[in-house]
């Protein structure tokens, strides 16, 4: 069992090395191309100049007025991890919501609703943002309230909009994969035990399922988590959030694309591979089978 663990931890360890190296030698791609020709020696004397500068992390300076990178990203950066977990949370606990109430009250009707879903994934993020901005619009005209802040101005924030534009579409993407994974766990044997001992659908939903359910369904957060890092740039562009995109951007430089990157990388690689690593053996012996 130490053997194993270590191996992974080993395996681990070399996988964020090469990813940083990846992230690195990414960084430095512009500089391959020269017009229409490929500078190989230029390349790899900005990549060794990028190198040099990293060596000196807390003191990273960018652009040609080396201005410093700390702490001022920071401020950017926290702004779109804020917009990103509250958009996760809403869409995690919508998804839910729904697909409890349409296992409890439309499981006749489920494949029509799978379909509706994948209808509804299907459509471009951009025609949802789009329509979303124009109801609210509609709203205003029709009632002269602004329900939501179309922008952000130097005098009000907007914040609820995108959060809401955000995470609509994993929102749809979550339905989808809890209908299918809670189908699948009510097809199994010990759902029907559970209904020959005389337990209520709420207890067997809550106890056994969800339980169960949640914890598959972890494996499938990576595509939710890349999906909606994607949809950042869309939204800090349409409502003019100063997010870590925003300062990407508006600074075009290969250290502040680096640190960007590695920012929002390194948490969630750290993240689960200590899911890898722990929580699976604790899980097993806690299902309910």
């Amino acid at each position: 069992m130490k053997t194993i663990t270590i191996l992974k931890i080993t395996t681990a360890i070399m996988q964020l090395i090469l990813a940083v190296a990846g992230i690195l030698c990414l960084s430095s791609l512009p500089s391959l191309f020269k017009g229409m020709e490929i500078d190989i020696s230029n390349y790899f004397k900005a990549l060794g100049y990028l190198c040099k500068k990293l060596l000196d992390f807390s003191h990273l300076t960018y652009g040609k007025g080396l201005r410093p990178i700390f702490p001022q990203i920071f401020e950017f950066y926290w702004q779109s991890l804020w917009l990103f977990m509250l958009a996760l949370f809403i869409s995690v606990v919508c998804a839910f919501c729904f697909t409890y109430l349409i296992i409890r009250f439309f499981y006749e009707k489920l494949k029509r609703m799978k379909f509706v879903l994948v209808i509804l994934e299907s459509v471009p993020d951009l025609f949802i943002i789009m329509c979303f901005q124009i109801l609210v619009l509609w709203l205003f005209q029709k009632t002269d309230i602004m329900v939501f802040n179309i922008a952000t101005t130097w005098q009000k924030k907007s914040i609820l909009m995108p959060v809401v534009c955000l995470s609509i579409p994993p929102t749809i993407m979550l339905t989808r994969i809890f209908l299918l994974q809670v189908e699948a766990e009510l097809q199994k044997d010990y759902i029907a035990y559970a209904h020959a001992k005389g337990l209520n659908f709420y207890h067997i939903f809550r106890h056994h399922v969800l339980r169960n359910v949640l914890f598959t369904m972890f494996h499938y957060s990576k595509t939710i988590v890349w999906f909606m890092f994607s949809n950042l740039l869309m939204i800090e562009s349409l409502f003019n959030v100063p997010g870590i995109v925003y300062f990407v951007l508006k600074y075009p430089f290969p250290e502040v694309f680096v640190v960007t990157l590695l920012l929002l990388y390194i948490p969630f690689f750290i993240i689960y591979k200590a899911y890898d690593l722990f929580v699976p053996a604790v899980m097993r012996g806690e299902e309910c089978r």
